[in-house]
């Protein structure tokens, strides 16, 4: 509707997301139905559509997806937890862009109070806690105390392996930047019994196996120093495929406006 410049259908139909989200049983509906109203609300649409009535009917969904999220985070098996870790993911994407402050607040204490949360899954706390902590909302001390709460011990390896995924998943840039945490990862893993650590091994294997290729070299040597912090594990890697990076110096000059420079 709104592609198609209806714009009098799409305030009646606005208005009936609303109506539906006001008695929508289940916030997991209202989390997918808002990161499209987001995009619109951010970028707009080729129609130039009235912005005003999708940013209200997105405060509306977002006031009660942020009021419900823990309750709709509990008691959640596996295959449910990766579903909501990866709804909360999209849903916290258009937000960190999205020029309205008043929705930053409440999303951040709704995703702490999550964080917090009794029980949690694993997938679900510690993605949340990694959210909190790339928003600048969680130190470095305040990620390392819930990483060694979440792998303690008394917590049963399967749970704390959800929660390293959690935390770490496409991106093991904090595990290499926090010496600390990458401690409390060392410590449990060494930990496990062999018998537990076969169990638990496929799990980790699948966090580690998302990462960059580079992240998980600098891990690798890490690993080969017995884990002692060095200059070579926190450095771009030095190998570079000089033939690979020409072929895209002319249209890079091209665009730059420097094709018929003498540029070596």
């Amino acid at each position: 509707v709104l592609t198609a410049d209806l714009p009098e259908a799409a305030a009646t139909l606005v208005k009936r997301v609303r109506d539906i989200g006001a008695l929508a049983p289940d916030i997991t509906d209202l989390m997918e139905a808002i990161p499209p109203l987001a995009l619109v609300a951010r970028y707009g649409d080729v129609r130039g559509t009235d912005q005003s009535m999708v940013h209200q009917a997105i405060a509306e969904l977002f006031a009660r997806v942020c009021v419900g999220l823990s309750v709709a985070c509990g008691s959640l098996n596996d295959e449910a937890a990766r579903q909501m870790a990866n709804r909360i993911v999209a849903l916290h994407t258009p937000f960190s862009v999205l020029e309205d402050s008043q929705l930053h607040p409440p999303w951040q204490a709704a995703l702490r109070r999550v964080a917090d949360l009794p029980g949690v899954h694993g997938l679900v706390g510690g993605r949340c806690c990694r959210i909190l902590f790339d928003s600048g909302l969680l130190s470095d001390s305040d990620l390392s105390a819930r990483a060694s709460q979440s792998m303690s011990p008394g917590i049963p390896p399967a749970e704390g392996a959800a929660w390293i995924e959690g935390l770490l998943d496409k991106s093991g840039s904090v595990l290499l930047a926090n010496q600390k945490l990458w401690a409390i990862v060392d410590d449990f893993v060494q930990a496990l019994p062999t018998d537990t650590f076969q169990a638990t091994l496929p799990l980790l294997r699948r966090t580690f196996s998302s990462f960059h290729d580079a992240e998980r070299r600098q891990l690798g040597e890490r690993v080969r120093a017995g884990g002692k912090d060095s200059a070579a594990t926190l450095v771009v890697p030095r190998l570079i495929d000089h033939s690979r990076g020409a072929k895209g110096l002319p249209l890079l000059l091209k665009i730059l406006g420097l094709e018929n420079s003498d540029v070596s």
